[in-house]
């Protein structure tokens, strides 16, 4: 862009003096103000143009001026039709010689209304307003009429609050106070003003205020603000769309990994349940195939029936667990009420037939008196486990055996059960292991090494917890938390 362009963008005056004071580069404002054409102004003598009251003191500042610095200039300039304006700017020498003079209009206070009136009409402004000291309008030129869809002559002596959106003057009130309150000062405000017809437009507003009046110009910045709203929703929506698009990859993703994690259970479950169901099946072939052999012997016969029975009973078990496992991944949410300690006796008796069992003293303590309510069969399920796991796994070596279970039924919102029994205990090495599919902590029982896995998952759908903590040689102790959930409605049946 090349330096006439520039000046004629500036809504100050600009000039170039050559050397000898002659006008060599000057912008639009400038010879529109002092009321001459360009060719009139070119390579014209900037004294011609001075107040011949100024020229001694311009003279004298010129006269100070030292290359490559700027100096405060305040000088009076004659229009064509011989009426001053005063400048207020800078001045700039080049070491060439010449002269850059930047400058504003300065309100003299001996002007009438109207001399400022003729100013702000000029085509270079917008929008100009004048407002007395109680925000009347004094005086709006056209384009403020023209910009809001107003005829020209119902807008004097109108309030400027009535022009502004109604959302926007507490902004416009504490805007102009300030105003006010720092009186001379410029101030620079984006606003919305309503348009007559078309709802309202964004005026850019440049104001001060002095000796009571507030002097005004704008800018319609209305094209500009609906192109940044428009900026603003599209990033919006691209934001939320991206946000959806992360969710659902995020979704994906895990889908995946619970994919591939059932798909590796799936193949290690395919393989533990075949392994551990021919093993039982192949010692009951092998048996049968020995009584066949040996068929004559009744004794031998007792001993193969025997060793039978027991292979047949570990199967009958293992079948047991995954019929349980099944169960639980399967079963529908209904919620009833539980008589747990009920629950625990049935289980008992359920258990006459295991090894030991006769053996086994039993307690059984009720705290509280809260009705519970949970679904009924996964409780079962943790229950029934649990109790199992506590027979099977006596110590032997001792005297006594003992299965102590505490119901604590004082809460409304959940019920603990603790367990507490006198059996050989858990190694520590293997304790972060005991809840995994097909994992045995011990060869002295039978197991499948599902039962902790299945008490573990059902109490998780539950949205239950487990703890459980143990010595070895000295016992177990395990607690189990379960809701006791409000139904919505309640089986008449009650367990």
């Amino acid at each position: 862009m090349n330096l006439k362009k520039s000046l004629d963008l500036s809504s100050e005056i600009h000039c170039i003096l050559t050397a000898e004071g002659l006008l060599s580069e000057f912008n639009s404002f400038f010879a529109h103000t002092l009321e001459y054409t360009s060719d009139e102004l070119y390579r014209k003598s900037f004294l011609d143009l001075i107040v011949p009251e100024d020229l001694s003191d311009f003279y004298r500042k010129i006269q100070r001026l030292s290359p490559d610095r700027i100096r405060p200039l305040k000088v009076r300039l004659q229009k064509k039709s011989g009426e001053s304006i005063r400048l207020n700017g800078k001045i700039l020498q080049e070491p060439t010689g010449e002269l850059h003079l930047a400058a504003s209009i300065a309100m003299m206070s001996d002007a009438p209304l109207a001399r400022f009136r003729r100013f702000f009409d000029m085509s270079l402004l917008d929008i100009v307003i004048i407002t007395d000291a109680n925000w009347q309008l004094t005086y709006a030129n056209k384009g403020f009429a023209k910009t809001l869809g107003y005829p020209w002559d119902e807008i004097q002596n109108a309030s400027l609050f009535s022009f502004i959106y109604p959302h926007d003057r507490q902004i416009m009130q504490e805007f102009l106070h300030r105003l006010r309150e720092n009186e001379g000062e410029n101030g620079e405000l984006a606003i919305r003003c309503l348009h007559r017809q078309e709802g309202y437009r964004w005026l850019s507003w440049s104001m001060i205020y002095n000796r009571k009046n507030l002097y005004a110009i704008a800018t319609n910045i209305t094209k500009k603000k609906e192109q940044e709203t428009q900026i603003k929703e599209l990033l919006s929506k691209t934001i939320q769309q991206n946000n959806r698009l992360k969710e659902s990859e995020d979704s994906l993703r895990k889908t995946l990994k619970q994919l591939e994690i059932r798909n590796f259970e799936l193949d290690q479950f395919i393989y533990k349940v075949s392994h551990d169901m021919r093993a039982p099946l192949t010692s009951i072939l092998g048996l049968i195939n020995l009584a066949k052999i040996d068929g004559t012997n009744l004794g031998t016969m007792r001993e193969y029936i025997d060793m039978i029975e027991t292979s047949t009973n570990r199967l009958d078990i293992f079948i047991k667990s995954l019929l349980d496992f099944s169960r639980n991944e399967r079963l529908e949410t209904v919620i009833e009420k539980i008589d747990i300690q009920k629950l625990i006796s049935e289980i008992f008796q359920n258990m006459e037939f295991m090894a030991n069992y006769e053996k086994i003293q039993k307690h059984v303590q009720v705290i509280g008196k809260h009705d519970f309510y949970n679904e009924y069969l996964r409780v079962r399920i943790i229950l029934n486990n649990l109790l199992s796991n506590a027979i099977k796994y006596q110590d032997r070596s001792k005297s006594s055996h003992s299965i102590k279970i505490i119901i604590d039924l004082t809460h409304a919102n959940q019920v603990l059960i603790q367990f507490e029994d006198n059996g050989i205990g858990i190694a520590h090495e293997v304790r972060s292991n005991i809840f995994d599919m097909f994992y045995r902590g011990t060869e002295l029982a039978d197991g499948s090494g599902l039962g902790l896995y299945i008490v573990k998952q059902t109490i998780e759908k539950l949205a239950g917890e487990i703890r459980i903590e143990s010595i070895p040689k000295m016992g177990t102790q395990v607690n189990v938390m379960l809701p006791n959930r409000s139904p919505d409605k309640i089986v008449d049946k009650i367990h």
